[in-house]
């Protein structure tokens, strides 16, 4: 590959980028974990306040026709 004095190639160019290249795509996983962790967490906490409301519900409805 012949290069003018003062200009890199490309193959220089993208082996200087590569270490940067790799911290974004390790923030891009990082960040994407983050988001899954808390939409997990977010999910779990849904279906406990639903399954207190569900059992809530059943118990009126269990009291109302016992009560009759």
């Amino acid at each position: 590959m012949i290069t003018t004095p003062g200009t890199r190639s490309d193959t220089t160019r993208f082996a200087e980028q590569w270490p940067k290249r790799r911290q974004n795509e390790r923030s891009r996983v990082h960040s994407r974990h983050r988001l899954t962790t808390g939409l997990e967490s977010l999910v779990l906490t849904v279906s406990e306040d639903n399954r207190k409301y569900t059992d809530m519900i059943h118990e009126t409805w269990c009291k109302a026709v016992v009560d009759g």
